[in-house]
């Protein structure tokens, strides 16, 4: 298999940049410092509920979800703090948000592909002694669509204004895609740190790395549909909203989920389904990944 860099298969994406040119030094500048803006807007809110009891704190979950929400706006706050005080517009960066007219493909990887990937999560956790009931499916697919919506404004959608809208394009332009993907994955897992210790926040119970691992794959397959997309922020919230509704759809009893929370056998699945579909899109579609590969292959002499 080819190495996983850039140099690979031909492919029509072609790597999305900054909407204003900027040289490998400012664009490393703009991500390092959009990324502590982000962590500094988010973790403010959210390490006082992780750490509550070592601060002396009693705070009810009732109280606790309004600043796990707001936190995860987060990276969009950044991306438009960054944006308004560079040289970028904010009306360029919310432009993004609307760009809609894209090939019917692209809709069907944003809101069908991690669905997809639901029987691996499945087949492992009951390989592994867990109990499955497809009746819960019943009440759950049609509560599908109002969480997706939830989820696409106030659950994870929001955030790609920030991860794909700001970030990837600058990291992307200087280091390539590969390692704009990697870099953002872990700032991505690393952000998310405070909530697995706050009972009120869906990931609270579960193991980190698994869930880091899962991420880290995501994000490949985010820049993937992001430079596809010719840099629709749309289709990336799209995308994010799936992901994370979809894990409402694996058929494991409530009663499990509400005693031990989301099992980590199935986000190890996950992980490994994303990983196994991102190895493939770097393997055959790896030079949307570069936004130097053109520029190196019109600069050199046959």
């Amino acid at each position: 298999m080819p190495l996983l860099y850039s140099r690979m298969a031909t492919t029509t994406a072609m790597p999305v940049g900054p909407d204003v040119p900027l040289d490998d030094s400012q664009a490393l500048h703009q991500s390092v410092a959009f990324f502590a803006l982000t962590l500094g807007v988010s973790w403010a809110l959210w390490l006082p509920l992780a750490f509550q009891d070592t601060l002396g704190l009693v705070i009810p979950d009732e109280l606790g979800i309004l600043p796990i929400v707001i936190g995860g706006f987060g990276p969009a706050i950044a991306a438009v703090i960054m944006t308004w005080r560079g040289e970028g517009t904010v009306r360029a960066l919310l432009k993004s948000v609307f760009d809609w007219r894209q090939h019917p493909k692209w809709y069907l990887v944003s809101l069908f592909l991690t669905p997809a990937m639901i029987p691996v999560g499945s087949a492992l956790y009951a390989a592994s002694g867990g109990v499955l009931d497809l009746s819960v499916l019943v009440q759950r697919l049609p509560m599908y669509p109002v969480q997706f919506v939830f989820v696409l404004f106030l659950g994870g959608g929001q955030e790609e204004l920030g991860w794909r809208g700001f970030a990837l394009p600058r990291l992307q332009a200087a280091y390539g895609g590969t390692v704009a993907s990697l870099v953002i994955g872990v700032i991505w897992a690393v952000w998310h740190l405070p909530v697995f210790a706050i009972p009120a926040s869906s990931q609270y119970g579960q193991g980190f790395l698994p869930y880091a691992v899962g991420v880290l794959g995501f994000s490949v397959l985010l820049t993937w549909l992001f430079n596809g997309t010719g840099g629709s922020v749309l289709l990336a919230m799209l995308f994010h909203a799936s992901l994370n509704a979809s894990s409402t759809l694996y058929p494991i009893p409530v009663d499990i989920l509400r005693s031990s929370g989301f099992p980590d056998i199935v986000m190890l699945g996950m992980a490994l389904a994303t990983w196994v579909v991102a190895l493939v899109v770097l393997s055959r579609d790896g030079r949307s990944l570069d936004p130097r590969r053109d520029a190196e292959t019109t600069t050199t002499p046959p």
